[in-house]
């Protein structure tokens, strides 16, 4: 019996981190520095969330963001203000696709054949802007192999009851 509960702990185990490794959902951090304009010098940043289930990882490809939040011009901004996407161009990462036109107008640009080329812009108060974007992209865990593992050990305090 102890033979038994061990093996299947360390198969729910061994599972565990194969399970997280296929996670689709994905967190891309975006740091601005700005380089011209009113706002020359300031940092900002935008967090937003995607799922990349459907990324064929073939030409040209927009995924709509779920989440996103950018604080700008005294404002929060989210996925709600308008099309947020992630670019990309044969599964390589472009960029995010967002714009706002309201009094405090901006846009992030991805870049058109890498990363490294996408920007921000935006309208000032006396003069628009610009700066450069710098993302991290990471895969969010998701909660499967602690399921994965609660489900094992339901299953061997049932096989323990009949026994």
């Amino acid at each position: 019996m102890k033979t038994h509960i061990a093996a299947t702990l360390a198969a729910a185990l061994a599972a565990a981190p194969a399970a997280a490794a296929t996670t689709t959902v994905f967190v891309v951090d975006a740091d601005i520095t700005v380089t011209s304009g009113d706002l020359f010098g300031q940092t900002l940043s935008a967090q937003a969330v995607a799922d990349l289930a459907g990324l064929a990882g073939v030409g040209e490809e927009f995924i709509p963001v779920q989440r996103l939040r950018f604080d700008f011009g005294g404002e929060t901004y989210t996925e709600a203000d308008g099309d947020a996407e992630l670019a990309y161009f044969d599964n390589a990462f472009l960029g995010l696709s967002f714009s706002v036109d309201t009094p405090d107008a901006f846009s992030f640009i991805p870049g058109f054949f890498s990363v490294d080329e996408a920007f921000f812009s935006y309208q000032g108060l006396s003069a628009d802007g610009d700066g450069d974007i710098a993302y991290a992209v990471a895969p969010i865990p998701l909660p499967a192999p602690f399921a994965l593992l609660a489900v094992s050990l339901a299953g061997l305090v049932a096989l323990r009851r009949k026994v």
